[in-house]
């Protein structure tokens, strides 16, 4: 893709320095840490925190709600996107559906999420809701763009529907999901997270932001948002890392 050939590592690292030195001249001219921690405060915060018996539980809470959010969200979006290409009526019948959840405010969602579950379970309806209809039309148009010839050839051939679903439309999710898994990914994650500020449900990175908040420390926060960068910049390599490794290997090809 086009971001990744005009991507240079150096550049990134001076953008980066860049972006920690506009940081560090903004705290001296606000002088305000209740406002704007130093860089330097906010970096020794994430060394204390990392350093905490509960915070693999915390980081591992969020996790867990994060991947139980983005498996349902995916569940859905494959089995019905498949139902939708096998039958018009359906298709048809989810385009209020989807276009409703496309247009609710998030906000709508979570105070909906707070009624109807309770805290723990709350966070992941909240990135269900919200990732399903990216996930399940970024599906369904992979799947639409399956060669019409080799449909219409399955057709004369009087292959049955399974078969052509199994051998033609689930590959095609695959290859779909492997151009939207990313950023949904990471998009379930970060609404979790808002959903957990919320819902304060334990051993979660949510709760312990809303923690910081309560006790004013401005830096405790900052400091749970670079874990929260750094967690995403983690995932997303091993992501992409995955990719290569699918990629380089033919017999894991879906």
């Amino acid at each position: 893709m086009k971001k990744y050939i005009m991507k240079n590592k150096k550049l990134v690292a001076l953008g980066a320095m860049f972006f920690l030195m506009l940081w560090f001249l903004l705290y001296k001219v606000i002088d305000n840490k209740l406002l704007l921690p130093s860089p330097f405060e906010v970096f020794i915060e994430v060394k204390y925190i990392i350093t905490e018996k509960t915070f693999i539980h915390v980081i591992l809470g969020t996790l867990k709600r994060s991947f139980w959010s983005f498996f349902i969200a995916l569940s859905f979006a494959i089995v019905l996107s498949v139902f939708s290409i096998l039958n018009q009526v359906i298709y048809n019948f989810l385009i209020p559906l989807i276009e409703l959840f496309k247009a609710i405010p998030t906000m709508t969602i979570v105070i909906l999420a707070l009624v109807w579950l309770n805290n723990d379970k709350a966070p992941i309806l909240m990135g269900a809701l919200a990732v399903f209809p990216i996930l399940y039309e970024g599906l369904l148009k992979n799947i639409i763009s399956t060669d019409k010839k080799i449909i219409h050839m399955l057709d004369v051939y009087n292959v049955q529907k399974i078969d052509v679903v199994r051998y033609v439309y689930i590959p095609k999710i695959f290859e779909g999901l492997g151009k939207i898994f990313s950023s949904t990914l990471g998009l379930t994650f970060k609404i979790v997270v808002g959903g957990e500020i919320l819902a304060a449900p334990n051993n979660s990175i949510g709760s312990e932001i809303q923690l910081q908040k309560v006790y004013l420390n401005t830096t405790g926060v900052f400091a749970w948002i670079v874990i929260i960068v750094i967690l995403t910049i983690i995932v997303d390599y091993i992501i992409s890392s995955f990719g290569k490794f699918r990629g380089k290997k033919s017999w894991m090809k879906f």
